[in-house]
């Protein structure tokens, strides 16, 4: 969650500090069915504040009728027919330069707004994968846009080397002066838009996104194009997509020692495995397979993990114990059979 300057609106949100008060001051006056005049009277942070007190108590409505709630916290909904480009200053990271009047004409796109020293950013990916994941339809295009809130967040190398640590496998296009971002009235980290076949700007929201709830949302905006659009998808660039790093590992996290045995585990986290090795530093066993993420359990690389981080050993359970961090779960691995369960 960030912290400095910031403000916290719902789980899985941040937006600046700015007219709190007024915010605070109208919830307790306004109902639910006031909800869309107060709107029109309020800055887009103020709104958020207050639709994070009301949030539960009422359903969400939009200019053009019922909203679907596909996020915890509503930033912003287009009102009109808005149309979204990528700006000059615009900087595409992993594969060729887009433009919603070519490239992406007749395609459904969601932007997802980002940096990537956010955590609900990182979050927030894990719900694109399932809806990558979910909807295999070439119709739908989905794009990071970084929009980096300190300069080294908006080098376009950092963007990179962030983009293969994460495993992002959709276009990042890098929002070097916040074009993209001020056009669409973003608010927080993350925000999510939705932009229709037209290159209209149909939703905006802020928050981690459901992602049920969200691809049902797709769905029926899907639903408006028609089903002879080309089939025609970006390419992420082959030099880009494969690993720059000559070394074995990436961005290894951790380590532990079992004495007993003399031997050492590592935490392969860019990998998505774990590796095991003896007192002369030679791999021994690997837990997974280099590069290829899953949640499985089993034996050696029948298993799979999702960026796995901190390592135990427990003597008295005679097992190793792995935070598997991109998969939400504490795997275990038994010392004796080194067969992977899940805790």
């Amino acid at each position: 969650m960030e912290t400095t300057g910031f403000v916290q609106v719902s789980s899985g949100a941040s937006t600046r500090r700015r007219r709190r008060s007024r915010g605070r001051s109208l919830v307790t006056a306004l109902g639910p069915s006031n909800l869309v005049i107060a709107a029109n009277a309020l800055s887009g942070t103020a709104l958020l504040i207050v639709l994070a007190r009301l949030r539960g108590q009422t359903r969400w409505w939009s200019a053009e009728g019922l909203l679907r709630s596909a996020f915890p916290t509503i930033a912003r909904v287009s009102g009109g027919r808005q149309e979204v480009e990528f700006g000059g200053g615009t900087e595409w990271v992993n594969c060729d330069p887009l433009s919603f009047a070519k490239e992406l004409k007749g395609k459904v796109v969601l932007l997802h707004f980002m940096t990537y020293g956010c955590s609900n950013c990182v979050h927030a990916l894990d719900s694109i994968r399932a809806i990558e994941e979910e909807v295999q339809d070439p119709r739908l295009v989905i794009v990071s846009v970084s929009c980096g809130k300190l300069v080294p967040e908006r080098d376009s190398k950092n963007v990179l080397e962030a983009v293969q640590r994460l495993g992002i496998k959709h276009c990042v296009v890098n929002d070097t002066q916040l074009e993209l971002w001020q056009s669409v009235g973003a608010q927080g980290w993350p925000t999510l838009a939705l932009v229709d076949g037209n290159g209209i700007l149909k939703d905006v929201a802020v928050g981690e996104p459901s992602p049920t709830v969200l691809t049902r949302r797709i769905r029926e905006e899907l639903q408006l194009v028609p089903e002879s659009t080309t089939a025609w998808r970006p390419s992420i660039l082959s030099n880009v997509s494969a690993s720059r790093f000559s070394s074995a590992m990436r961005y290894p996290s951790a380590v532990a020692i079992d004495n007993r045995r003399a031997q050492m585990w590592i935490s392969d986290c860019g990998n998505h495995r774990i590796l095991q090795l003896d007192q002369q530093g030679q791999v021994i066993n690997e837990f997974g397979v280099a590069g290829e993420e899953g949640f499985e359990d089993g034996k050696d690389s029948s298993a799979r993990f999702r960026r796995p981080n901190g390592l135990a050993i427990s003597k008295k359970h005679n097992a190793l114990f792995v935070a598997d961090t991109g998969n939400h779960a504490i795997r275990r691995i038994d010392l004796d059979d080194l067969e992977v369960r899940i805790v």
